[in-house]
């Protein structure tokens, strides 16, 4: 049980890990908050990255399908990962 559980915690941080990606100079996370959050934007509108930053955002679309990428890559990786720690 102890091993199970550490694994998924490993998996958890690593993933978590994996969701930062670099757009327009800034760093971003790809989870559930900012690919919300760009619904609520427009182009050239400013938002603050992961590192306290303020950065234009030129393309929303561009930007929230660059978000929206990462963000299943990762979790397809958590899945497949998750479902070898817990067989």
């Amino acid at each position: 049980m102890f091993e199970l559980k550490r694994n998924l915690s490993l998996l958890d941080q690593r993933c978590n890990a994996l969701k930062y990606f670099v757009y327009e100079g800034g760093m971003w996370c790809a989870d559930e908050k900012l690919l919300s959050y760009c619904g609520h934007i427009k182009n050239n509108d400013v938002i603050i990255d992961s590192n306290k930053n303020p950065v234009m955002i030129k393309n929303v679309k561009e930007f929230y399908n660059k978000a929206l990428q990462q963000h299943q890559l990762v979790l397809n990786e958590y899945a497949e990962e998750y479902k070898s720690i817990v067989t």
